[in-house]
């Protein structure tokens, strides 16, 4: 049933056949249950200031968000949202799937929503950081959102698909049901989930002036120096940075990077893009090294093309998921 159908009242019949039809007639049946509702919506539940959702289903394991950040790049806009699920429980479990979509808090727009795979089970006390993305019409920003995300069941004679996103689907209900959205639209697939709850997303963050104390949680990125030489003929930059990890996780999104971007005074722009290093002591990360690693570091970022450079530059700093990036922050240097 469309999500947007209104109606009074609706009637679910279940009968079994007592006989055969002809050609032409209807078997004979007799009526074993007959369930009735109306049209009205049941609330979903808000989980505001950062409140976690415990699952009702598995009563060890929450979710919460964490950020919020509308990217963009040549296709648009997307929003993109973190959210930290952890296992209270005293063994180690399967997480389960939470599926979800992105809506308006007036529920007039829904967006399917896609997010990345838990790797393996989650030991006790762990947790795992789950990235969920949709692309956002023109003049929409991710802090316009609210996410719903309810726990997957599995439909008669099949199970949960595992990272197909239902369609937006708001009748309010503790049980939704929603053909998935994307390419396997054609082949009617459900996607069924229970107990759904609502997440208001946190208000993004202006670009700062500085480049310090920049939030690409859990991580938080401060260049410290910045500092540009000019040697034989070649322009390079060389930085200093402290990078902190703040929380510990058995599994993450993959493919979120950090892009440096260093702009001269006559628009010479020289962009390097790192990845983020979530293992400790990580032997990669010094200067030359695609990888940011934990810790106090230095890189040097090479100006394309040749000649030397005078005069003042902008360094910024980007964050990129899936091509697309947010401006965290940018700053000038003599």
């Amino acid at each position: 049933m469309p999500f947007k159908t209104k109606f009074s009242g609706i009637k679910l019949v279940l009968e079994e056949e007592t006989g055969e039809g002809g050609e032409e007639e209807k078997a004979a049946t007799k009526e074993l249950a007959a369930f009735r509702t109306d049209g009205t919506d049941a609330a979903i539940p808000l989980r505001k200031d950062g409140g976690s959702r415990r699952s009702a289903l598995h009563p060890g394991y929450s979710a919460v968000v964490k950020q919020a950040r509308s990217f963009s790049g040549p296709t648009g806009q997307m929003a993109v949202v973190l959210v930290e699920q952890t296992n209270a429980e005293s063994r180690s479990m399967k997480p389960p799937a939470l599926p979800g979509y992105f809506r308006t808090p007036a529920g007039g727009l829904y967006l399917p929503a896609q997010h990345s795979e838990i790797a393996g089970d989650i030991t006790p006390d762990g947790s795992a950081l789950v990235a969920y993305w949709t692309r956002l019409p023109y003049g929409r920003q991710a802090d316009d959102l609210q996410l719903v995300l309810g726990e997957a069941v599995v439909p008669f004679g099949g199970t949960p698909e595992s990272g197909e996103p239902p369609a937006a689907a708001d009748n309010g209900a503790d049980t939704a049901a929603s053909s998935s959205a994307g390419d396997d639209e054609e082949d009617g697939s459900d996607e069924l989930y229970v107990n759904p709850a609502a997440y208001p997303l946190p208000e993004e963050p202006d670009a700062k002036g500085t480049l310090q104390e920049l939030v690409l949680y859990p991580f938080s990125l401060s260049v410290t120096k910045v500092e540009r030489l000019n040697e034989g003929g070649q322009t390079s930059y060389r930085l200093n940075y402290t990078l902190d990890r703040g929380a510990t996780y058995e599994s993450h999104p993959e493919g979120r990077q950090v892009a440096i971007e260093v702009e001269t005074e006559d628009h010479h722009v020289t962009t390097k893009t790192y990845a983020l290093g979530w293992a400790d002591g990580e032997e990669s990360g010094g200067e030359g090294s695609d990888v940011l690693a934990t810790g106090d570091r230095k890189l040097t970022i090479e100006q394309e093309g040749t000649g030397e450079t005078t005069g003042a530059y902008r360094v910024r700093v980007y964050e990129v998921f899936q091509n697309q990036r947010v401006l965290l922050a940018e700053d000038e240097y003599p």
